[in-house]
């Protein structure tokens, strides 16, 4: 099948279009999948984030306990109490929001099982510090199931924070390994796009300049008289016509050439001969020129001759007179 030089340049922009849709769709399917990795470790951060701030509220309301046996003016006693329900309540949300995120299985199952443990924690710091604030004794004896329920939310929540850490670790690290195979994907792709399009573009190139340059090449040497020089190309396609054409012109100029030659050559010859019949024609007006001109001199001769008789004739007629 022949391609015309506007086929071949339509195929080469087709290609260019083809490999920048295949790199934007390798590039796409790659920023998507990094997002999904962000996404995850975004929600692993969020997830630590809420996770260390419900540590701190689990410190906190400890503190607020231990507070209440300090504090035991009425204004104190609010503030002791304030504190303790903004703590409780900042430590619940921290709970539940990680318990909204799209967090594992096991990790989300282990929030669920620091739930109850929360609850136990808060309802007996919130029994601890009542007594406090009026019973120190009472508040006292009741420190030991205080402390046990802190202990044990303590150790659920250093479980859930050693399976955030792990999931966030895990998360980063395919995240960089989902980010180093998309960056190999998109040059692998490039460089095959690439060399892909440069060959296509040296083959199309190719296909259209060396016709061109034999053409050139047949014209120069038409220019230097060599009416022989023709195009060894043949296509079907603008360089062929262009070839034909060339051809054509070449063979129309040679046979002109041949009939101008030809046409000299005959000239030539008739010039030869007319000069021939010109010199012929010269020589007999030359003899004519001649003989008309002896004969001019014999008439002078004669018609002194005559003259000369006549005087004679004239004397002795005088002379026979005087006799």
């Amino acid at each position: 099948m022949s391609f015309t030089v506007s086929n071949k340049l339509a195929i080469l922009g087709l290609a260019g279009v083809a490999g920048a849709v295949l790199l934007g769709g390798v590039g796409y399917r790659a920023v998507a999948e990094m997002n999904t990795s962000l996404e995850q470790v975004s929600i692993a951060s969020a997830a630590m984030r809420n996770h260390l701030e419900g540590d701190m509220m689990h410190d906190a309301l400890r503190s607020d306990v231990l507070g209440a046996f300090y504090f035991k003016a009425e204004q104190d006693r609010r503030v002791v109490e304030q504190d303790l329900k903004e703590h409780a309540d900042w430590f619940r949300r921290c709970l539940s929001a990680n318990e909204e995120l799209a967090l594992p299985e096991t990790i989300r199952a282990s929030l669920r099982e620091v739930g109850p443990a929360l609850e136990e924690y808060i309802n007996q710091a919130e029994l601890v510090a009542e007594l406090a604030l009026k019973d120190d004794a009472g508040a006292a004896a009741l420190m030991p199931a205080f402390d046990k329920a802190f202990a044990d939310l303590e150790d659920r929540n250093e479980a859930v924070s050693d399976q955030i850490s792990a999931f966030s670790e895990r998360m980063g690290a395919e995240s960089k390994e989902m980010i180093r195979t998309a960056e190999m994907v998109l040059l692998g792709c490039a460089a095959g796009v690439l060399a892909a399009l440069i060959a296509g573009s040296v083959v199309i190139s190719r296909s259209i300049t060396r016709p061109l340059r034999q053409c050139v090449e047949m014209l120069d040497r038409l220019a230097r008289g060599d009416l022989k020089a023709r195009v060894a190309y043949h296509g079907e396609d603008e360089l062929g016509r262009l070839a034909a054409s060339s051809n054509a012109a070449a063979e129309s100029m040679d046979e002109m050439v041949q009939k101008i030659a030809n046409a000299a050559a005959q000239v030539a010859a008739a010039s030869t001969q007319i000069a021939s019949t010109s010199e012929h024609m010269s020589t007999s007006i030359d003899s004519q020129s001649r003989e008309i001109s002896d004969i001019a001199d014999a008439v002078r001769d004669l018609s002194s001759a005559t003259e000369d008789v006549a005087a004679k004739s004239v004397q002795a007629a005088s002379t026979s007179e005087e006799s």
